[in-house]
């Protein structure tokens, strides 16, 4: 005669399974296998908590830049609280340069910034580490043309950089103040009561030549 085994389960509220202690319970209720619909809820459910855990992490990690002083102002703020523009971040320390400085301490006008590549040159590097006369600006888009490239790729001759700001139409190029030289753009000579159109060392071409006959 078997005994019924005390661990077997009931299988129903009506059927009671027996199982031999020879063989084991027939009856108990074994895990069913994972079907197609569990194992892709469960990795979704691993995948979100995932990105949402890594996500908090990068969240952490954001450094949260400060904008400008100014109220208008949506540029980034750098030391004293300013953007560039606005005065913030380091100037040159050459005597009353207010110019934003490079590598060195100083604007690039007073010796600060990299040099030029070329061995000998002192001059300011600009492009690809070489300075305006060793190749170190962008060249004109036309293929002949062998000169400096301003804005939009081209040089003056063929249409580069910024155009005069009269209302005559005029298609020369644009100096300080929006005009050309012609229609009051650009410095003036520093000579008394001469309004020409200042050149190198803050003189006109004619006090130019004057002051290097004395």
């Amino acid at each position: 005669m078997t005994l019924p085994n005390p661990f077997c389960q009931r299988g129903s509220t009506n059927q009671i399974s027996t199982c031999s202690s020879s063989v084991g319970c027939s009856g108990i209720k074994t895990r069913r296998p994972l079907s197609l619909h569990d194992l892709l809820s469960t990795e979704a459910t691993s995948s979100s908590s995932s990105s949402s855990i890594g996500l908090t992490q990068r969240n952490k990690n954001v450094h949260h830049r400060r904008q400008c002083g100014i109220a208008d102002c949506l540029k980034y703020a750098l030391t004293g609280g300013f953007c560039i523009r606005h005065g913030g971040g380091k100037r040159c320390n050459f005597v009353g340069c207010t110019t934003v400085a490079q590598s060195g301490g100083r604007c690039k006008a007073h010796g600060g910034g990299s040099k030029c590549k070329v061995f000998g040159c002192g001059s300011v590097a600009r492009r690809k580490g070489f300075c305006m006369a060793h190749g170190g600006r962008q060249q004109c888009k036309v293929d002949t043309c062998g000169k400096c490239a301003h804005g939009g790729g081209f040089c003056i001759a063929h249409g580069g950089g910024k155009r005069c700001a009269s209302t005559t139409k005029c298609h020369k190029s644009a100096q300080a103040g929006g005009f050309c030289y012609s229609h009051g753009g650009g410095k003036r000579c520093a000579a008394p009561e001469c309004f020409q159109a200042a050149r190198k060392g803050g003189l006109c071409i004619r006090h130019r030549k004057l002051a290097a006959l004395q």
